[in-house]
């Protein structure tokens, strides 16, 4: 502000306003304080100088652009000032949008503008910012569909305006939803659908079923249909609202099966082949009647099933198409195709029909009965799909199937291969066994099956764990092998854990388990490969049982060898190992002995016989009782074929009528019941036209002591049950019942069901007997001895029923007296009641006797010490009761006086009075004591007084009433006259507790006196006392236990048990005592042994 030596410079200019940013021109004022000093200024950014412009102070500069104003100062004689500069920055105002962006219903036009005068505005439409080479704004812009407008302000010598932004959007409706051609809907292979909306809208679809999005594909031309496919299409454009979804499913069907021949009449053979035109499809059929679905056999086109009398129904299949129509024919055999056969495993039966088809019934057991389900069945059911079978053989779960081609089909339980599909997994659907042809023969053993072919060979597989597939190894195969060495045979039988085989010169050939002689060689040795049976020709048979064997000689005579435990051998003698002749049987035709230990067999003449194990009543002989000679099954008749389970037989009859028997827990008898059979029951009509289910009650028969309610149950679909009480068998006009539905039985009797289903036989005969036994009557009070006069309640168990009873102890009859109210009793009695009720058996008797006892008479006033004669009443609460008494202290008898008055006692005497009624039992003896007297006794004192001693203590009782005799008691109970007499000191040589009492005539018998004495053990802790001391009181009291010993822990008890270390510790309050106790306490110190008990 100065030069050297305070040479003072002129005032440096100001600048108002100082320097920067405006949106406008501005006018600088310029001024200087120094009077008279010249300002000089540039506007160019340069420093002014003395010959730059000069401006007044005070006066103004117009800043039209930007702009860096300087100033300077001078005056003659002192230095110019400091410079003064200030910079001004104008900036064009950003354009504004009339009108404004948002979302219009229709076009707009927009008009830029800005503030700023002469600027230039510069526009883009894309969103971008716009520069100085974009559009000039000349004129509003017209805006009709969605965009972002951006624009500047530019003016020269300006700073360009910040960038303005507008987003306008558009909603000018929603868009109609796509057209679809051909519309959604069954079209042909290849298709093409196009798609159409708005010309200026964009489709975008899917063909997966969801819903189109803006991100989904756009459609650019039509789509071929290749396979069932979902199209669903949306029309998309930002200016509108997306269309509505349209389209739908596309289904492709698969052209319908084709049957050749087509339904009608064959002969039995005839071949049918299924075919479909449509490549890769899969068809799909069924035999059961059933409309095929995806889990049905399969068969490929061009692939054959043999016509029975059956309809056959197939539907083909294929991914991505629909489902063809189903092919529907009906075929008839006009003869036989092959013969009625019959075959039982464990828990379920197989049955073949003479048209080739297999049904099957009972348990799963791992799909056993080949329908291709979890679940067992008490009703036969064809085996689906299963064609041309000409023999059946059912192993323990697991079944198989001969078909007339040479194949063998299997299901059932695999664990041990004996599916022969070289896997152990379990199938309860048919499929061919691997590798085998042109067979003639199959036998299912208990895991192992055995075939027979058409050169005379035998081959097995499955379980071989005794050697049984004849292959001289016990290992297991998956795959069916040939037996080694064994060629010319004609028939092959399998046994539990063995088989057999007959060659065409009548030898018998055996291997497997022989741990009964089942094998027939003379041992019990098992044979893993083939041995033969000694001394036997046969022409039919063998015919393998579970651990025993039959065949048949040249001659007819049956042969029998192996296990005989329960006579299934039918010769009536033991087990054998080698062949023994069955002399009661000759000619047989059949056998089948591989139930458990029973046989049944057919004879030329069409009967059946059995023998053996019966405890399920297999041997349909009406009892469980075992046979061990055969017996011939009364009731069937025709016998075709038979078949034994392990506890249950089936046979066919020449009809194709099935009859079963026996165990029928799961089903196997097939008669729709859970119920053992002991007798043959029919259930099918001839050609196996199966009868509707016979209705299952529960409860079955049995005796019931209440109402009960039966279920009554047809498992066939849509059955009507009719059913009967009286023991008729029902018809279509008895009463009905759902089933599942209730019948209530309230009376003994014969519940019968019969069930009908449309197109089937009606059911068998469902019966039950149904016995209701009445409850004996509960008769109140209980027996017992009575004080007083009784009233007595019945009842019965069963609404209805009549309770009759007796009174003189004999048995109620139904002409003895009915109950009909509470009964007195007001003598000894015994009473007796039963309960009847028509329709039900009588109850048992139930007897209750009522003693009836006189109340002791009471003595008033009460017995005790008195100083004059006493009036003394006698009295009891038994009504009409009379009392005898004596005055002498002795038990009145009936001879006794009669008390009749008050009696008068003047001197010390007890009277007993005795009360008695009629019918009653005498009263206890009652006694009262009474005392005249000059005064009351002393109370007994004791030396020396209770205490502890460590030795025994001799213990003097005295009182001071002179001729007084002291009675006393060691027990802790108070002394009576009756207690010991004190006549001589006490030795006291245990913890005891003394009690006196001292008597004089004339006078009240004194106080009960009382000392505790405590013998202390060498070197124990002091017997605590206890205050007070034991003995009667009128209300509740604390117990106080102390010892002398100091530091001693005293320990009680209140059950009479003498106190552990273990027992509570004595409060500090004292015991409490509430009632009748015995306490004990005992004292335990660290420093010596434990006190006596106190």
């Amino acid at each position: 502000m100065s030069d050297a030596s305070f040479a003072w410079r002129v005032a440096t200019p100001t600048l108002g306003p100082a320097g920067g940013s405006f949106t406008a021109n501005v006018t600088v004022t310029v001024a200087c304080v120094t009077p008279a000093a010249t300002i000089h200024y540039t506007t160019n950014g340069v420093d002014p100088t003395d010959s730059d412009p000069t401006i007044a102070t005070g006066s103004t500069v117009a800043v039209t652009q930007t702009t860096t104003l300087k100033a300077k100062a001078w005056l003659a004689g002192m230095p110019a000032s400091s410079m003064a500069s200030a910079t001004y920055t104008l900036t064009v105002v950003a354009p504004s949008f009339s009108p404004f962006g948002t979302t219009y219903a229709s076009a707009q036009n927009v008009t830029l503008s800005t503030t700023t005068g002469n600027a230039t505005i510069r526009y883009t439409t894309d969103g971008t910012t716009p520069t100085a080479s974009s559009p000039v704004y000349a004129s509003p812009i017209a805006v009709s569909t969605g965009m972002t407008l951006k624009a500047i302000g530019l003016k020269t010598g300006w700073t360009t305006s910040a960038a303005a932004t507008s987003t306008y959007t558009f909603n000018y409706g929603t868009l109609a939803a796509p057209v679809f051609s051909p519309v959604p809907g069954q079209v042909g292979d290849g298709t093409p659908v196009t798609i159409s909306a708005a010309a200026f809208a964009t489709i975008r679809f899917t063909t997966n079923g969801t819903t189109p999005t803006a991100s989904s594909t756009i459609y650019t031309g039509p789509i071929t249909v290749s396979g069932t496919v979902t199209i669903n299409a949306k029309a998309f454009h930002p200016d509108w609202t997306t269309s509505p979804m349209s389209g739908g499913g596309y289904t492709i069907k698969v052209g319908t099966p084709v049957f050749s021949p087509d339904a009608g009449s064959f002969a039995p053979g005839q071949i049918v082949t299924v075919t479909d035109v449509t490549p890769n499809a899969v068809i799909r059929y069924t035999t059961n009647g059933a409309d095929p679905t995806t889990t049905d056999p399969a068969i490929a086109s061009g692939g054959t099933v043999v016509a029975g009398n059956y309809t056959l129904k197939a539907r083909a299949f294929l991914t991505g198409w629909t489902s063809s129509d189903i092919r529907t024919a009906a075929y008839a055999l006009t003869g036989p195709f092959t013969s009625w056969a019959a075959s039982a495993g464990y828990n379920h039966s197989v049955a073949l029909k003479n048209d080739g088809t297999v049904w099957t019934w009972g348990a799963y057991s791992g799909g056993a009965l080949g329908d291709a389900s979890t679940a067992g069945r008490s009703t036969a059911a064809v085996v689906n799909g299963v064609t041309g079978v000409v023999a059946v053989s059912a192993g323990a779960i697991h079944s198989l199937a001969l078909r007339s081609n040479g194949t063998v089909w299997a299901w059932g339980d695999n664990t041990y291969g004996q599916l022969g599909d070289n896997t152990t997994t379990g199938r309860s659907a048919f499929a061919p066994a691997t590798g085998l042809s042109s067979l003639t023969a199959i036998s299912a053993g208990l895991f192992f099956s055995v075939a027979l072919k058409s050169d005379g060979t035998v081959w097995a597989w499955g379980d071989n764990s005794s050697g049984q597939l004849g292959d001289g190894t016990l290992v297991q195969r998956n795959l069916p092998a040939q037996v080694p060495g064994l060629t010319g045979v004609v028939a092959v039988s399998a046994g539990d854990n063995y088989t057999l085989a007959r060659k065409n010169d009548g030898t018998v050939w055996a291997w497997g388990d022989n741990a009964y002689g089942q094998l027939g060689d003379g041992t019990t040795t098992r044979r893993t490969s083939p041995v033969t049976v000694p001394g036997l020709t046969a022409s039919a048979g063998p015919w393998a049982g579970s651990r025993y064997a039959f065949a048949a000689s040249s001659t007819g005579a049956l042969y029998a060898w192996g296990w005989n435990s329960s006579g299934q051998l039918g010769t009536g003698g033991g087990s054998s190992t080698t062949p023994v002749l069955v002399s009661s049987l000759a000619n047989v035709t059949a056998v089948d002995g591989s139930g458990n230990n029973f046989s049944i067999a057919r004879m030329p003449d069409g009967s059946a016989w059995t023998w053996g194990f019966n405890n399920n009543g297999q041997l349909g002989d009406g009892t469980t009782a075992n046979s061990t000679t055969p017996y011939q099954v009364a009731g069937v008749a025709d016998v075709s074929a038979v078949g034994a389970g392990l506890t249950q037989s089936v046979i066919v009859t020449s009809d194709g009528s099935v009859w079963t028997w026996g165990y029928n827990s799961s089903g196997e008898l097939g008669d729709g019941t859970l119920n053992d059979r002991w007798l043959p029951v029919r259930i099918s009509d001839a050609s196996f036209n199966w009868r509707t289910s016979t209705p299952r009650l529960a409860p079955y028969t049995g005796s019931y002591s209440a109402p009960t309610s039966v279920t009554v149950t047809a498992v066939t679909p849509g059955a009507e049950i009719h059913y009967t009480t009286n023991g008729v068998d029902p018809t279509l006009a008895d009463a009905s019942v759902a089933s599942g539905g209730s019948v209530v039985i309230d009376q003994s009797g014969t519940l019968k069901a019969d069930a009908w289903a449309a197109g089937m036989p009606a059911s068998n005969v469902a019966s039950a007997v149904y016995t209701m036994n009445l409850p004996a009557p509960n008769v109140l009070p209980s027996t017992g001895t009575y004080l007083a006069t009784q009233s007595v309640t019945m009842s019965a168990g069963v609404s209805g029923a009549s309770i009759r009873y007796t009174t003189d102890g004999t048995d109620p009859t139904a002409a003895s007296s009915g109950y009909s109210g509470a009964i007195t009793v007001d003598a000894t009695t015994t009473i007796k009641a039963k309960s009847f009720k028509t329709g039900w058996t009588d109850s048992a008797i139930v007897a209750k006797s009522y003693t009836l006892k006189v109340v002791p008479p009471t003595f008033t006033p009460a017995d005790g010490s008195y100083g004059s004669a006493q009036t003394v009443a006698l009295a009891t609460t038994t009504p009409s009761a009379t009392i005898r008494y004596a005055l002498t202290g002795t038990e009145p008898t009936t001879s006794s006086p009669v008390y009749t008055s008050p009696i008068t006692v003047g001197s010390t005497t007890t009277v007993k009075a005795v009360a008695s009624r009629a019918g009653w039992v005498d009263s206890d003896s009652g006694a009262a004591s009474f005392w005249f007297t000059a005064g009351t006794a002393d109370t007994p004192t004791f030396s020396p007084p209770a205490g502890s001693s460590s030795g025994p203590v001799f213990v003097i009782i005295s009182t001071a009433t002179t001729g007084a005799t002291v009675r006393y008691t060691l027990d802790g109970g108070d002394p009576t006259m009756a207690s010991a007499v004190y006549q001589w000191p006490i030795r006291v040589d245990a913890t005891t507790t003394i009690k006196a009492r001292a008597y004089r005539d004339a006078f009240t018998p004194s106080g009960v006196g009382a000392a505790a004495y405590a013998l202390d053990a060498a070197g124990a802790v002091d017997t605590p006392l206890i205050v007070p001391a034991g003995g009667i009181f009128a209300a509740g009291l604390t117990a106080a236990a102390t010892v002398q010993a100091t530091g001693a822990t005293l320990r009680y008890t209140t059950s009479g048990v003498d106190p552990t270390d273990t027992d509570p510790v004595v409060p500090s309050g004292g015991i409490a005592v509430d009632r009748s106790m015995v306490v004990k306490v005992k004292a335990w110190s660290a420093s010596a042994a434990s006190s006596a008990v106190r």
